[in-house]
């Protein structure tokens, strides 16, 4: 008994195309492709761990590693940095553009206080002075930001841990706050262990999420309602460890796995469209992707680890990305 030669070498084939199908077709069937990675004259700037926005109606990214601030054109090439003092301003977790052209930033102090502040700078990094966050309600007063998030003329404060939200207007002025914990059944004693990873905002206003121990991603609409997709597994489409989330102009959301090393594409009625990057070393590839966001002109920038860098993908035309 036994398959024999012959028949060894054609399964081998055959299973060897199939393989081959399966890590081509998504790249064949969306029109996504690596274009490049974020540079300076040097080459891939090596990030790892940072936290990352565009800004879109200037066709900049903002890039902040640790309180070092690096601005890259749309083309990916870096044209500037500063350093925003953590004396004063305290270790920034978190930067986005406002229209006017002010960066704006939560700082912790580094006394262990846990004191944060909203503050302001130009683009050139210069101090524009400290937002007084006011009004909030006691339920959120003892809101410890771990993100921000800008929609139209509304800041978006995010504590991830705690799973609260807080929305202000420019000014900081209290204009309402969501508990997203309750709102998914989460009691508050298992907030810390289950906590949030990524987390976006939509051109609707619609808040994107992922719980990485639930194995879900979930989409709060602007009136406080929710729907969520996502199950545990290996196989495409699969929750391993889900991070970042965003989602297009078309509905499609986007979710990286680091323990997956991919990007997965799901519909707008949540169902599995494809995956691309997987875990290698090549310029295609992903290595733990992490956060990730949206650009103009089908751009798609996802962060890694291990000094990877921030990959840039274009996604074709189909995808909704605003052409």
């Amino acid at each position: 008994m036994g398959w024999g030669v012959k028949s060894v070498q054609h399964r081998i084939l055959v299973i060897t195309g199939l393989v081959a199908m399966f890590l081509t077709t998504p790249y064949a069937a969306t029109g996504i492709s690596h274009a490049y990675n974020l540079a300076d004259f040097v080459g891939t700037v090596p990030f790892s761990h940072v936290a990352l926005s565009v800004d879109r109606p200037h066709g900049e990214i903002l890039v902040l590693d640790a309180n070092t601030v690096h601005i890259f054109n749309e083309s990916g090439m870096e044209t500037f940095q500063f350093e925003i003092d953590p004396v004063p301003y305290g270790t920034l977790i978190g930067l986005v553009a406002d229209s006017n052209g002010n960066l704006l930033g939560v700082g912790y102090a580094n006394d262990g206080s846990g004191t944060w502040a909203l503050e302001s700078f130009s683009y050139r990094g210069e101090p524009r002075g400290t937002i007084p966050v006011e009004g909030l309600p006691a339920e959120f007063q003892a809101i410890r930001p771990s993100s921000i998030l800008l929609h139209k003329d509304t800041l978006l404060l995010v504590s991830r841990s705690q799973m609260l939200m807080v929305v202000t207007d420019r000014r900081g002025k209290f204009l309402r706050g969501l508990d997203l914990g309750k709102l998914i059944e989460v009691p508050e004693k298992d907030r810390e262990t289950t906590e949030i990873s990524g987390i976006s905002v939509d051109a609707t206003g619609a808040v994107l999420f992922t719980v990485p121990v639930d194995f879900r991603a979930f989409v709060v609409t602007p009136d406080g309602k929710y729907e969520s997709f996502g199950r545990a597994g290996s196989a495409p489409g699969q929750f391993g460890v889900v991070s970042g989330i965003v989602r297009d102009a078309q509905g499609r959301t986007y979710v990286a796995d680091k323990l997956r090393s991919v990007v997965m594409v799901f519909d707008k009625a949540g169902s599995f469209v494809t995956e691309f990057g997987f875990l290698g070393l090549g310029a295609d590839n992903l290595v733990r992707p992490d956060q990730i966001a949206l650009g103009a002109r089908g751009k798609l920038y996802v962060t890694q680890l291990y000094n990877r860098g921030i990959s840039v993908f274009t996604v074709g035309p189909d995808e909704g990305i605003d052409p």
